[in-house]
């Protein structure tokens, strides 16, 4: 009776099978690729066969030059002619193929790799590409579940992975195994029992890929995590200086970085560590199968059954054998660490997003200038199982209708906003846009018809210019510069050296809140998007500030769907409406006049207002 598969036996095929199908996705990388390959892999035989030549012009100077033995029968007829030479002609000779040999042999394979290392980045581009198409159409939970840090490491590092495999690993093994398959057959020609005892050493080179290979990638995946936190760790440092600054915390932050290099530095030591302890396994048996060739190669010229020449041949194809070989035993280490990395970023592409259009999703129609009407219905939402942050709420906002959202930190307004551009769906209930289930909408043409402007001002890098026109492609100048104008930034824009052509975000022109939060009411506004979301826009502004964003906020609402939230209640003069929401229940509903007689919270909060104000 057959005995059934181990667990670790099925692991083991699982883990094979996985990889097989990896390799196979890098190679669909280079499909576009295949004419260059093929010239790479011409170069690689040409640079081949110009390697098994090097060795015989010396044969030919010791063997027939200064020694007594006849022309090697492979000069054929060119063999005439030398004969033909005088002594110092024929030691020319040697010398200018010595140089002749050589210098192609650097020729060919110069270009080859040249060809290899351009086909290698070109992949290293396609797959950077990839992943970074498809991280921007990963779903917001995925990137509260991941550190941006390890994200960015994956996209920038692990990538070069690709590269290395095909390049280092693939290609290079390639040549190796057509290397030492051509020398193999020539030192078969030269000695039969010379080249089987340089092929005993091969069983034990391959037992030590299988024992070194599985460790060295786990070692190679430890690494690359570490490396990856270290990166976290520093992105997060970058973002919070000035709080780390103001509380002189520069040493317990630097301390703590520490531990994070430490862990790095412990495993990447362990991972070379293995490499080495490898490579000097891999050495040794070299050394031995080496000093066996020497004792064995002397008794046989000692036997007259080799020629000095021929065995600095062999020698010299020994030591060229065993160069490839050396490559193919290091490409198991290069493997290990280029297949972690592969895992880690096929792990981004093989990530489904979690919100997508559905098939034949409907397009959606703006119906005129009016905006569009806003419904939830029994809507619950929570970013962890069972732990709700919106519970049962129910309201709608007529087309064109202003509505402000109010209450405590942490209540769910700016959750509702995210579900209304279905950055996120409901766990129960829905959400309808003029009575449409989000859903059923194609999500380009939903998102198209929903503009948002953040509590944090996002700016993008570069100009001014880049970051008005972001909202709309195909705007003009004229309509870009009267967007600037009706939100106030016209005025502080035009007072710059470039104006629109300054340059802004990482290394770019510094500019204040509420001069970046200008320059995204003008994005929104050229977007000109029926349904407008405004999530605390005025939270981080002064008074003068707030008057400038609160009048290009009247401006950008006029007929549109208007949903604000805010913690300043004087933002709220062009609400028609106001829902208070408290421990993500919806509490009340109405006016100003009327919130204060039906939501407890709503009248602290005036009051709390009306204090703050007089101690002004």
């Amino acid at each position: 009776m057959e005995t059934p598969p181990s667990p670790q036996q099925n692991k083991n095929k699982a883990k094979s099978s996985r990889q097989f199908v990896q390799s196979y996705r890098v190679l669909l990388l280079y499909r576009s690729q295949v004419g260059a390959i093929c010239l790479g892999l011409g170069l690689l035989l040409l640079g081949t066969f110009t390697g098994i030549l090097k060795p015989w012009p010396i044969a030919l100077l010791l063997d027939t030059v200064l020694g007594n033995n006849p022309l090697p029968g492979w000069m054929g007829s060119l063999g005439q002619w030398f004969t033909r030479l005088d002594r110092e002609g024929q030691i020319l000779f040697c010398a200018v193929s010595i140089f002749a040999v050589h210098l192609i042999y650097s020729g060919v394979t110069s270009l080859q790799n040249y060809v290899v290392i351009r086909i290698g980045l070109k992949g290293l581009r396609t797959i950077r590409q990839q992943v970074f198409n498809w991280m921007q159409n990963l779903s917001q939970s995925y990137f509260l579940n991941q550190k941006q840090g390890d994200v960015i490491y994956r996209v920038c590092w692990d990538t070069y992975s690709f590269q290395t495999l095909f390049q280092h690993v693939w290609f290079s093994s390639t040549a190796s195994f057509l290397s030492m398959f051509c020398m193999l057959w020539v030192m078969w020609q030269l000695n039969e029992m010379l080249t089987f005892i340089s092929c005993i050493t091969l069983p034990m080179l391959i037992l030590g890929i299988r024992v070194y290979g599985q460790v060295m990638k786990l070692r190679s995946m430890e690494a690359h995590k570490a490396d990856s936190q270290v990166a976290s760790f520093i992105q997060q440092t970058v973002n919070t200086i000035p709080t780390i600054q103001s509380f002189v915390r520069q040493n317990r932050v630097a301390q703590k970085f520490n531990v994070f290099i430490r862990d790095a530095w412990g495993k990447r030591l362990s991972q070379h560590a293995t490499e080495i302890i490898y490579q000097t396994t891999v050495a040794t048996i070299f050394s031995l199968g080496m000093a066996g060739i020497i004792w064995a190669g002397a008794r046989e010229v000692l036997a007259d059954r080799l020629t000095v020449g021929e065995l600095v041949v062999f020698i010299t194809y020994l030591s060229q054998f065993y160069e490839p070989l050396q490559k193919l035993i290091l490409a198991g280490s290069t493997l290990a660490d280029a297949q972690a990395g592969v895992s880690r970023v096929f792990e981004i592409l093989d990530t489904p997003p979690a919100i997508t259009s559905p098939a034949n999703g409907i397009t959606l129609d703006t119906q005129g200038k009016n905006g569009l009407s806003i419904e939830f219905e029994n809507v619950t939402f929570g970013y962890q199982p069972r732990r709700p942050i919106i519970k049962n709420a129910s309201f709608s906002v007529k087309p064109g209708e202003f509505v402000a959202i109010v209450g405590p930190s942490g209540a769910g307004k700016t959750t509702l906003a995210k579900l209304i551009s279905r950055f996120f769906d409901p766990e129960q209930g829905s959400v309808k846009i003029n009575g449409v289930d989000l859903r059923r909408y194609d999500l380009d043409s939903l998102r198209r018809h929903v503009s948002v402007v953040h509590q944090e001002p996002l700016i993008l890098p570069g100009t001014l210019r880049d970051n008005i026109l972001f909202g709309r492609e195909g705007a003009t100048e004229a309509e870009m510069k009267e967007v600037a104008e009706q939100v106030h930034a016209a005025e502080f824009i035009e007072q710059l050296p470039r104006q629109y052509d300054t340059t802004v975000g990482d290394g770019g022109s510094q500019l204040s809140i509420g001069e970046v939060q200008r320059l995204c009411l003008a994005r929104a506004l050229l977007k000109n998007a029926p349904i407008l979301i405004l999530d605390e826009p005025t939270s981080s502004l002064d008074a003068e500030n707030q008057m400038y964003v609160v009048d290009a906020l009247g401006r950008l609402a006029k007929g549109r769907t208007t949903l604000m939230i805010a913690h300043r209640l004087s933002t709220l003069v062009n609400a028609t409406r106001i829902i208070v929401l408290v421990d993500g229940q919806i509490e009340a509903v109405g006016t100003h006049t009327e919130l204060l007689e039906t939501s407890e919270y709503y009248r602290r909060a005036v009051e709390a207002g009306s204090r703050s104000i007089q101690a002004d």
